[in-house]
């Protein structure tokens, strides 16, 4: 158990649905082959190399009564599903969609 710093902390508590304080990626694949499933691919090697990197492992927990700022906890089990989404963008696709996509993702169950 490690307690969140206080700039880290900060971070958190600055974040609001209209202010979003967390970092994501976004990858773009080209269009697989037939029979080709890359959002399942990309997820069983992050499953597989997921042990090698231990903040993979890890959640905030509040402290008793908000008494301290947030303490990082080793989760028992990691949602891969709930980590890496997979969208796909209606053919051709433009900019304006993968914005709309990317804006409905948000940090809900993270505290």
């Amino acid at each position: 158990m490690h307690k969140l710093t206080g700039m880290d902390a900060t971070f958190l508590y600055m974040e609001t649905d209209e202010t979003p304080m967390h970092v994501s990626g976004l990858l773009i694949c080209e269009p697989p082959q037939e029979g080709e499933n890359p959002y399942e691919a990309l997820k069983s090697q992050i499953a597989a190399r997921a042990h090698e990197i231990p903040s993979f492992h890890r959640k905030l927990m509040p402290t008793p009564f908000y008494v301290d700022h947030p303490v990082w906890v080793t989760a028992e089990t990691v949602d891969l599903d709930y980590h890496i989404k997979h969208a796909r963008l209606p053919a051709p696709g433009n900019v304006e969609q993968l914005r709309e996509i990317i804006q409905g993702l948000d940090r809900q169950r993270v505290v």
